[in-house]
C-alpha cells in the first residue's frame, strides 16, 4: 500500500503545483492558444469521436439488427479472420485511427473467444510492426519533435526513464495506442519493456470485444429481461474501463508534470546555446555548474581543515586560548556556510 501513498502525495504535489502554474497565466490567453486555426484539425477530430460514440450507444440496436444477416457470411468466409487481423495492422499506424470500433465489431461477429485472439493477434503485430517502422525510419523526426514540444518531450522522458509499470499505465490511458508506440518507439524505451507493457495492456482489448459480443447478445434476442441485464452489464464494464483510463491518465499527467522542470530547463539551455550560436549538449551547463560546485567544495573542505589545524595551536596573544580562524579567502565567501 506504500506505493498507493507515493501516488497520493505526487497527486497532491502536482495539483498544487498545476494550480499555481494556472493562477500566474491569463485564462484568455489560454483559450486563445487552445482555439488556434492550428488545432483545428484535432478539435475536429474529438467531435468527431465524440459523434460516433453517441450514435453507436443512440442506435446500438438499428446496427446491430442491419449487421446480424451479415454475420454468418463473414463468419463463414475463409480466413475471414485473417481479414480483420490484416485491418488491425493496418489501422495501428498513425494517424489512421478506429481500433477500438474495429475492436467492437470483432467482439460482434467472432464472440468473446475468437474475437479475443484475433484482438490480441492484431493488436501485438500490428503495435510490433509500428514499434520497428518508427524506431529505425522515424527516430530523427522524433527527436526533433521532441527538442521542439516541452510537453511531447515530457512524455518521451517519462517513457524513456520509467519502467515497465508506468509504460503499461500509458497504454491503459486515454491515450491512444499507435501513438503511445510510435513515442515509444523513438524515445529509446527497449523492445522487453515494450513487450512486456503491450502483453499486460491486453485486457484493455478484451474490454472492448466484450461490449462488442454484449450488443450482438442484446440485439440478437427478444426478452426485455436478457436485455435489460445485457445493457447493465455492458454499462458496468464501459464505466470500469473508463475509470481505470482516467485513473492511469491522472497518474501519467502527474509523473510527467514532476519532469517539467528539466523538460523546461533543458529547452531554456537549448535557447540559449542557440542564440550563442554554440552547440547544443544536453545537461552541458548542469554538469558545468555541477563540476564547478564540487571543485568549489573540495578546496572549501582543504581550507577549513587547514584553519582548524592553525586554530588548534595555542597563542599566548589570545590570554592562553585558541585563536580563532580567519575569514575564508575572498574567493570561497559566496559559497562558505557557517
Amino acid at each position: 500500500m506504500d506505493w498507493i501513498k507515493e501516488e497520493i502525495r505526487i497527486n497532491r504535489l502536482a495539483r498544487k503545483d498545476i494550480r499555481a502554474w494556472l493562477g500566474s497565466k491569463n485564462k484568455k490567453d489560454i483559450l486563445k492558444s487552445a482555439f488556434k486555426p492550428k488545432h483545428w484539425w484535432k478539435w475536429a477530430l474529438f467531435i468527431l469521436l465524440v459523434a460516433l460514440l453517441i450514435c453507436l450507444a443512440v442506435f446500438k440496436d438499428k446496427i446491430v439488427n442491419a449487421f446480424q444477416p451479415h454475420r454468418l457470411q463473414i463468419v463463414n468466409f475463409t480466413c475471414s479472420w485473417l481479414i480483420a487481423i490484416a485491418i488491425l495492422v493496418i489501422i495501428s499506424f498513425p494517424p489512421l485511427f478506429g481500433h477500438e470500433i474495429l475492436l467492437l465489431a470483432v467482439g460482434l461477429i467472432w464472440g468473446i473467444g475468437e474475437g479475443f485472439g484475433i484482438a490480441c493477434a492484431g493488436t501485438a503485430i500490428g503495435e510490433m510492426a509500428c514499434f520497428f517502422v518508427f524506431k529505425y525510419w522515424l527516430t530523427k523526426h522524433a527527436e526533433r519533435y521532441e527538442r521542439s514540444s516541452i510537453w511531447y518531450g515530457c512524455l518521451a522522458r517519462l517513457m524513456r526513464e520509467g519502467g515497465v509499470g508506468i509504460l503499461t499505465l500509458i497504454r491503459y490511458s486515454f491515450l491512444p495506442g499507435h501513438m503511445v508506440t510510435a513515442i515509444m518507439s523513438t524515445a529509446g524505451v527497449s523492445l522487453f519493456k515494450y513487450t512486456i507493457a503491450v502483453l499486460l495492456s491486453l485486457p484493455k482489448q478484451l474490454a472492448l470485444v466484450y461490449i462488442g459480443y454484449l450488443y450482438y447478445v442484446s440485439g440478437s434476442t427478444s426478452s426485455a429481461h436478457t436485455k435489460k441485464v445485457q445493457r447493465r452489464i455492458s454499462l458496468s464494464i464501459f464505466a470500469v474501463t473508463v475509470i481505470f483510463s482516467l485513473l492511469a491518465m491522472n497518474i501519467v499527467l502527474n509523473r510527467a508534470w514532476l519532469v517539467y522542470p528539466d523538460v523546461q530547463r533543458e529547452f531554456d539551455e537549448r535557447k540559449a546555446e542557440e542564440e550563442a550560436g554554440v552547440e547544443y549538449k544536453p545537461g552541458q551547463q548542469q554538469q558545468q555548474a555541477q563540476a564547478q560546485g564540487q571543485g568549489g567544495a573540495v578546496q572549501m573542505n582543504q581550507w577549513t581543515q587547514n584553519q582548524q589545524q592553525q586554530a588548534g595551536q595555542y597563542d599566548q596573544s589570545y590570554g592562553g586560548g585558541y585563536a580563532p580562524p580567519p575569514p575564508p579567502p575572498q574567493a570561497y565567501q559566496g559559497n562558505y556556510r557557517a
